[in-house]
């Protein structure tokens, strides 16, 4: 049987119930709904744990500060019979327990706390916060005292995740636990309490999406929710498609709070193609290994086939707290009037499943699928053309219907472009080169090109680099190398070099990679084709003081 919130609300109550048990445990991981459990019982039963004392150990340093929180929740809950077994008058009883209440208490007043808790039922929580000096020997001595001579029972929430002293657990378990019990809602009773009887249409995806990740955290399921509201809110724009960016905010917001074990990586979700997937596997033969394989299936089970600019919005607003609701807004409107997400996205899913998974369909009937995509192909991110190119091409052998994809497609290329040029030639090497060629064209006319001088001075003066300066050297050529080495002196020759020093170390990415590679091949050409120049001579001293010398090759 699983332990579900119901089954062990059921459970716990039988167990309340039944005196025999002393000490009990609910046991759970962090933000599962424990004491919430505790809270539902005691409503549901409130004539037989009204009169319960609540405590939590969080930062009790001794035994005596422990007792004295009890004593003062005790107070607080029934303050007419505490003040009763105290034997004093109403205001000399207030007199005392006024002191205790900044944990000044003398020991003759803890000394009435076994008359005040008998027969009572003690929660106490946070067991595993506790501090460090406050040894478990003193609480498992009061916990038994208490339970054995003086009728006290105790039920005791603890966070197993959060139990960083499994010897502190142990030694409870062993010596004076009757009975434990563990919690693990079911993923939908979670979202259903952190929900709260909220009737929101886009909860239903987002509940979809929970179950799907299997979160049962209701604390983080909260924050997920929470999350949602405030990007419709910020947003301005009703009626979004839900699918479009519901599971990819619970997937991204559950990942930040480390609400799922082992969630795919922000960089992989946000290069996934499904797709591309499906055809990395069938045309380059690559075998994504066994995280990725994980990754896949749950990015598919979750819908999100073609990750956008709203999980950069979203991931951006999860790092820095701050929402960027201009670009947010442009891309819900997007949303709005692009059907892209749907019919499309099952369209070309549909294309190549059945090209390459489907042995009873025709040539001639694939060709027909491939060329009700035509009209859509302005719709397609480049590197879905260039699949649906390459697989015509390879596959369906009709070079004239695959030229006619690449020519639509470089058409609907333009300035007013709805993608981002830069972020799009950033991956622009699983593009068709013609697709290149005329992206490389517009990215020009609205970005010029900076020169390699004017990219490493950029980098030297910012601290840093963005998608000019990795466009730049990601696009350089040897030559560009050798005429900027043989037009440079003094100190811009100097840093230029010593940058690319550090490139040659540390490429950071594959583009630096690519200049730091450049940039030796130029220095290896100009030292072989003009040996005794002062410049080859200057390129030798460089590399021979960096410890770099074997990297010059004729």
């Amino acid at each position: 049987m699983s332990n579900t919130y119901i089954s062990t609300k059921q459970r716990l109550i039988e167990l309340l119930k039944n005196q025999n048990y002393r000490v009990i445990v609910l046991k759970g991981k962090w933000g599962t709904g424990k004491t919430k459990l505790w809270d539902d019982v005691k409503k549901e039963f409130p004539q037989d744990y009204k009169k319960s004392i609540y405590v939590s150990l969080f930062g009790a340093k001794t035994i005596n500060e422990l007792k004295i929180r009890i004593l003062q929740n005790a107070y607080l809950n029934d303050a007419s019979s505490v003040q009763k077994l105290l034997k004093t008058g109403v205001g000399a009883a207030n007199q005392v327990l006024k002191r205790f209440f900044g944990y000044s208490a003398e020991d003759s007043v803890l000394l009435w706390l076994s008359d005040i808790v008998k027969n009572k039922l003690i929660v106490v929580d946070d067991i595993e916060r506790k501090h460090k000096s406050l040894e478990i020997d003193e609480l498992m001595g009061m916990l038994d005292e208490y339970s054995e001579n003086h009728n006290v029972r105790f039920l005791i929430l603890l966070n197993t995740d959060k139990l960083s002293d499994g010897d502190l657990w142990a030694a409870l378990h062993e010596k004076v636990v009757d009975v434990e019990l563990t919690l693990d809602p079911l993923p939908s009773e979670s979202f259903d309490i952190a929900a709260n009887g909220n009737t929101e249409a886009y909860l239903t995806e987002t509940k979809t999406a929970v179950e799907i990740l299997k979160i049962n955290n209701i604390r983080v399921i909260r924050k997920i929710i929470n999350t949602i509201t405030y990007i419709l809110k910020e947003s301005g724009v009703e009626d979004v498609p839900t699918s479009n960016w519901i599971p990819s905010t619970v997937l991204l917001t559950a990942s930040h709070y480390r609400a799922i074990n082992n969630p795919p990586p922000f960089e992989y979700i946000k290069s996934y193609n499904s797709l591309g997937k499906l055809i990395d596997i069938e045309i380059k033969k690559e075998q994504p290994n066994q995280n990725e394989l994980g990754w896949n299936e749950l990015l598919r089970n979750l819908g999100i086939n073609n990750p956008d600019e709203f999980e950069n919005i979203l991931y951006e607003y999860l790092q820095s707290g701050l929402l960027n609701a201009t670009e947010l807004k442009a891309q819900f409107e997007e949303y709005k009037t692009n059907d892209y997400s749907g019919l499309i996205s099952n369209q070309l899913q549909c294309f190549f499943e059945n090209v390459y998974w489907n042995p009873h369909k025709s040539n001639d009937e694939l060709l027909d699928m491939a060329k009700e995509l035509l009209p859509i192909i302005g719709k397609l991110n480049y590197q879905t053309v260039t699949t649906i190119i390459s697989t015509i091409e390879k596959e369906l052998g009709d070079m004239a219907l695959a030229q006619q994809f690449l020519d639509n497609c470089i058409n609907s290329i333009s300035v007013n472009s709805k993608h981002k040029m830069l972020k799009i030639i950033a991956y622009g090497d699983e593009y068709h080169p013609a697709i290149r060629s005329k992206l490389n064209e517009i990215e020009s006319l609205i970005n010029p090109k900076l020169t390699l001088i004017e990219t490493v001075e950029r980098i030297i003066i910012n601290s840093g680099w963005g998608e000019l300066e990795r466009f730049a050297l990601g696009n350089s050529t040897i030559y560009q190398y050798e005429e900027t080495l043989k037009h440079m002196e003094g100190y811009p020759l100097s840093d230029f070099m010593t940058q690319h020093k550090k490139w040659i170390i540390n490429p950071h990415d594959d583009n630096f990679g690519k200049g730091a590679s450049n940039f030796i091949a130029a220095c290896s050409k100009i030292c072989s084709d003009e040996p005794n120049s002062r410049l080859s001579k200057i390129i030798r001293r460089f590399f021979e003081n960096n410890n770099l010398t074997e990297k010059l090759t004729p």
